[in-house]
């Protein structure tokens, strides 16, 4: 079970928050002791369409899901060091 300390907030600043363009999002959240991280997705046409997910990745990993997954997404933060960004978008692998 993952504990978080009772004044603990988390937002974008510090860590990565990616869009889609057609209202998708996708953000994750370093958690305290940096082995997790807190995922959340939203897809507007998915249901449940909000999703909250501890997910344990290492910046390598999280930074090759970005580029192989999320090619062309708008980058409004990212702290992941890999990320192929160009012109506020995530690259992407051809």
């Amino acid at each position: 079970m993952i504990m978080l300390p009772d004044d603990w907030v988390g937002s974008e600043r510090g860590n990565t928050l990616l869009s889609s363009g057609e209202g998708n999002m996708v953000a994750w959240l370093d958690l305290p002791g940096g082995e997790y991280r807190l995922e959340v997705t939203f897809n507007p046409d998915n249901y449940p369409s909000l999703n909250v997910q501890v997910v344990e990745l290492s910046d390598a990993d999280l930074a090759d899901h970005i580029n192989s997954e999320l090619g062309g997404w708008l980058v409004h933060k990212c702290n992941v060091r890999g990320v192929d960004v160009a012109a506020g978008r995530v690259r992407g692998k051809d």
